[in-house]
């Protein structure tokens, strides 16, 4: 009986190390830096289990060991919420990590696979946070806004190292109004910014009012934006090109700038996106993910020309495949311009969007 215990217990984290189930392992929650550039860093562990496997941290610089921890315990249902603070004294060799530019990768080495995460800060080409202060933290935050559970990294101005994060001063505020094609107010129920990392399914919404004004609050980070989604009352959806934007959010300031539309790239109607259906396996990828779609009738009709676009967290275009379609099956390949992170895409008939979501490079 306990031989088949035992064997059961191997297949199991055998299949979940290959399927879709996520595996435990560490992520950056918090980072700062005191005036000599030392570093100190807060971990969160996500699924916690009796096998942790052993963790590496690597920057610009090099790479080393993680060769012992403190586990402060929380809810050990609640991914996250167990933490450990570690420093230059947890690694078997020291470790610069430059505050100016620089990658944080924590490697969760278990069942067999390795897996990454990743944080870049300062004037890095992937950074979102650039403008962080002496005594300042990079901290990922979490809050409910407009019925969305968001979170993104962001500055905060009391870290909270060792203990889990708030969003007390880690907030900014961004207003102004929405321009219309013909240069006036616009309305709308509410817009989605893919480029404001929303919750992992969705992205962040921000609320406009009847007079075309929106005032939002906004984690405190850098905000690069080409295009918006403006979502009608009927839960249509607008996709547009803008006036490009952006600024920098300080904790507790104000951004006021208008959000002026300039091309509308394509609409989705409510029909088509409720019967929307497409899974994209594995997610989180590496160097291939497959795509399985199946429309409907309504959304193929017989002149459909139906093309996938993949899109990076910034709004970069990364690849666009027209797509058969009679197909319901496309292997997409990572190109030499795909960065790791947060990559969306969009399925289109005809210049209409149909289906869209998100992909994780690894």
């Amino acid at each position: 009986m306990k031989r088949l215990a035992l064997v059961l217990l191997i297949a199991f984290f055998t299949q979940a190390a290959s399927a879709n189930i996520a595996p435990p392992m560490a992520q950056i929650h918090e980072i700062t830096f005191d005036s000599l550039n030392n570093w100190t860093i807060e971990l969160g562990f996500y699924y916690i289990t009796e096998d942790m496997g052993w963790l590496t941290i690597s920057s610009s610089s090099g790479s080393s060991t993680i060769t012992n921890y403190t586990l402060i315990v929380g809810n050990p249902y609640e991914p996250g919420d167990s933490i450990a603070v570690i420093t230059n004294a947890n690694l078997n060799g020291p470790l610069t990590i430059d505050p100016a530019n620089d990658l944080i990768t924590i490697s969760t080495h278990v069942w067999g696979n390795t897996y990454n995460d990743y944080l870049a800060i300062g004037s890095h080409q992937e950074s979102i946070v650039q403008c962080m202060n002496l005594g300042e933290s990079i901290a990922l935050n979490r809050i409910t806004l407009n019925d969305r559970n968001c979170r993104s990294y962001c500055i905060d101005k009391s870290p909270t190292i060792g203990y889990n994060n708030d969003t007390i001063e880690a907030m900014g505020s961004f207003s102004g109004n929405i321009i219309g094609l013909d240069g006036n107010p616009t309305s709308g129920a509410y817009i989605e910014v893919p480029h404001l990392v929303g919750d992992p399914i969705g992205y962040q919404r921000i609320m406009i009012n009847s007079d075309g004004s929106f005032n939002e609050r906004l984690f405190a980070r850098n905000y690069d934006i080409d295009t918006i989604i403006i979502v009608g009352v009927g839960l249509s959806y607008a996709y547009y090109v803008i006036e490009p934007i952006s600024f920098c959010l300080r904790p507790m300031e104000t951004i006021d700038q208008n959000v002026i539309l300039t091309e509308m790239l394509a609409v989705s109607e409510p029909e088509a996106k409720a019967k929307k259906r497409v899974v994209a396996s594995p997610n989180p990828f590496n160097n291939e993910v497959s795509f399985y779609f199946d429309f409907t009738a309504q959304q193929l009709q017989s002149n459909t020309k139906l093309t996938l676009t993949i899109f990076s967290l910034k709004g970069e275009l990364i690849d666009a495949i027209e797509v058969p379609a009679s197909q319901n099956k496309i292997i997409w390949h990572a190109n030499d311009k795909t960065p790791s992170g947060i990559l969306f895409y969009h399925f289109s008939a005809n210049n209409k969007v149909i289906a869209n979501g998100k992909l994780v490079k690894i």
